[in-house]
């Protein structure tokens, strides 16, 4: 990962010769960002591998409102929709899909917990043409922001897209919930109701996927998937390597967020530098990286071989150490 201590900046795809590449734009804020500047994506000219899966996820807690720290007459909300329309008119060849955080702010003073619970759907994984740039913008565009940093509890709703699972905080967010292009409809081997179950958007056994995490902030009140998310990374690899895979990192922490830890729960709610360095966004993000997200199924050839995630986060007006790790 790269930092830029003095310039806030975001990404920007382009694909030219069958090489998707990552480019940095700079905005109008001095801040911080932490991804990396190098390729992103790769593919071969001329094949038939899918498109590249690109999922937006984008911080619309109530910090977003606000003009960032550096001045200016925009909110940071109104910066990142702004560029991403700038992207989206000039971007081809990928598909996208965009998550926003739920927007429930009610704390509840006895418990010292929140009734905003991870994030939720505004748009499933579609192609980025003519057809469908109007859509894609007008549905950030018209975003409000309003609530509080569940990151790590998002990047898990996000990660059980991915991997074809059961809906947990999809399902009860506000103001409003799931799209329905991102369920399952038509997979005649579940007994279950299919509007519980999200549809994976990988499509081939070949193609990248990439979730791109924008935050202005700490996490807050990100303690509701902490379970779920321990019982999938104790379940993963943990080691440096997978399987002849080139993929390589430190080893996944075993445990991570705030169970049985009162004193760091407290800070989590609170947010604050403490809270980042316990919160699950960072093993959670690895885990997706170096596992593979669609057991084999000989029936269903896009799970043939390891599917993984590639997850960059983009902090802006914010020096969390979280979103380096």
């Amino acid at each position: 990962m790269s930092s830029y201590p003095t310039q806030s900046k975001l990404i920007k795809f382009s694909k030219s010769s069958g090489l998707i590449t990552l480019t940095v734009l700079s905005l109008a804020i001095s801040s911080a960002l932490y991804a990396d500047d190098t390729e992103v994506f790769t593919g071969a000219a001329g094949s038939s591998a899918a498109d590249p899966n690109v999922l937006f996820i984008i911080d619309t807690s109530g910090s977003m409102g606000f003009r960032p720290s550096s001045g200016g007459t925009k909110s940071k909300l109104q910066i990142v929709k702004d560029v991403y329309t700038d992207l989206i008119n000039n971007t081809s060849g990928i598909n996208a899909a965009i998550m926003r955080y739920d927007s429930k702010s009610d704390v509840d003073a006895t418990a010292s917990t929140s009734t905003n619970k991870g994030g939720y759907f505004l748009q499933g994984m579609t192609p980025i043409d003519s057809t469908t740039r109007t859509t894609l913008i007008s549905t950030v565009t018209g975003l409000t922001d309003g609530g509080y940093t569940p990151l790590a509890e998002t990047l898990y709703e996000a990660s059980l897209y991915w991997r074809g699972m059961a809906v947990d905080f999809g399902d009860g967010t506000s103001p409003a919930t799931n799209v329905s292009s991102v369920l399952q409809t038509d997979d005649s081997t579940t007994t279950l109701d299919e509007s519980t179950l999200y549809k994976s958007p990988i499509i081939s056994q070949c193609q990248k996927n990439y979730t791109i995490l924008l935050t202005d902030g700490q996490p807050t009140y990100d303690s509701d998937a902490d379970s779920s998310i321990n019982t999938l990374i104790a379940s993963g690899v943990s080691t440096t390597t997978k399987t002849g895979s080139a993929r390589t990192g430190k080893t996944i922490d075993k445990t991570c967020g705030f169970i049985g830890d009162t004193a760091n729960a407290d800070r989590n709610r609170r947010g604050g530098e403490a809270s980042g360095s316990d919160d699950c966004l960072d093993e959670l993000a690895q885990y997706m990286y170096e596992n593979d997200l669609l057991p084999d199924d000989a029936t269903k050839p896009e799970t043939i071989g390891d599917q993984n995630v590639t997850t960059y986060t983009i902090g802006f007006d914010t020096t969390a150490p979280l979103l380096q790790n």
